[in-house]
């Protein structure tokens, strides 16, 4: 019988996640994916809005936390493309909601 490494299993989950949250057009079940690329402070600062093809859309806490993150989305985008084995490319900035 074939043994498991649980650090690949754990590894397979992200690209898993991203997957299914495309299939579905939500990105709740990244959360906690999104804090470990981004790290506690930014992860605050914007939550995953939805998957758009290989893009991850966020939702800034306000204007001001969406233009501040905009120098730091290339090096996040990187970080996200390793961490969901290229399910992820990139990321963008939502727009805010017409009210």
């Amino acid at each position: 019988m074939a043994s498991r490494d649980p650090q690949s299993l754990r590894a397979l989950l992200p690209a898993l996640l991203t997957r299914l949250s495309r299939e579905r057009g939500i990105a709740s079940g990244l959360d906690a994916l999104w804090e470990e690329v981004a790290g506690p402070a930014l992860a605050r600062a914007a939550r995953p809005r939805n998957v758009s093809g290989e893009t991850l859309v966020l939702a800034p806490v306000d204007a001001a936390w969406g233009r501040a993150l905009l120098p730091h989305l290339p090096l996040l985008g990187e970080r996200l493309r390793d961490r969901t084995a290229g399910e992820l490319r990139a990321i963008r900035i939502a727009e805010e909601d017409p009210r």
